[in-house]
């Protein structure tokens, strides 16, 4: 299984920021954690010495970080559909536990 750094280093290199999530869950556990998300390589390596199992939670900004947590198979699909407009190229992570 990869490590918190693993994860987290690729999408903060893309401007993504970052926080710690409890393994095996979405669950965030930081004192005002979506303050202390971050792209800085220093804070995520800290908190991979902390615990290297840490899950990974990507933090949407105002100034243009979206984030679109879909665990319908085909929704990007049926949203164009609906609205007649395309998502932009983007990245997209397939999750490990139900495959969308």
């Amino acid at each position: 299984m990869a490590t918190f750094a693993e994860l987290a280093i690729p999408l903060a290199q893309r401007g993504i920021p970052v926080i710690p999530v409890l393994p095996l869950s979405k669950r965030g556990f930081l004192d005002d954690q979506f303050r202390h998300a971050t792209t800085e390589i220093s804070q995520i390596a800290q908190w991979n010495r902390e615990n290297p199992d840490y899950n990974v939670g990507c933090v949407a900004k105002p100034d243009g970080i979206e984030v679109l947590d879909c665990d319908v198979p085909g929704l990007k699909r049926r949203i164009e559909n609906a609205t007649g407009h395309r998502f932009p190229p983007t990245l997209t992570v397939r999750s490990a536990g139900k495959g969308c």
